[in-house]
């Protein structure tokens, strides 16, 4: 069983390496934009995110479902995995990219349609567990315990 506090760290940490790996990436590297055979939009940012903070997520000892990589059936089928959406509302921040360029993060609160977010979760037993969001746009994190009772 997974304590609250380890998941909030794990989700804090998780948080602040996509916020620098962000930043980081879009001074260092053009921003590719591919369509996937679903027709969603994928860019490589989303794929490079997804595998920095998968293999953080693995080496905790996670088994990782990832929107950006192949799903993993046996830990759907265990029950006990990580989920992950690097950057969930891609063509926000597409769009936040084209107007901003590589000075994106000098201008992240200037349009609330650039809004996207990190999206995090902790599935135990087949039931989610933890959760986490973090909107790149206003900075907000949100996290969430299912087991906590509204009082």
């Amino acid at each position: 069983m997974i304590d609250r506090v380890y998941a909030y760290t794990l989700f804090d940490k998780l948080i602040g390496v996509a916020d620098f790996e962000v930043n980081s990436f879009l001074q260092n590297q053009d921003l590719e934009i591919q369509t996937k055979n679903d027709k969603t939009v994928v860019t490589n940012l989303d794929e490079y995110l997804d595998s920095v903070l998968s293999q953080i997520a693995t080496k905790e000892g996670f088994k990782v479902i990832s929107e950006e990589s192949e799903q993993n059936l046996s830990a759907i089928r265990n029950g006990n995995y990580f989920t992950l959406d690097p950057i969930d509302g891609m063509l926000g921040f597409i769009e936040h990219f084209k107007k901003s360029g590589k000075a994106i993060s000098e201008k992240l609160k200037e349009n609330p349609k650039w809004d996207y977010a990190l999206l995090l979760g902790i599935v135990e037993d087949g039931k989610p567990r933890f959760g986490a969001s973090y909107n790149f746009v206003t900075g907000e994190r949100i996290l969430l315990d299912s087991w906590i009772e509204n009082v």
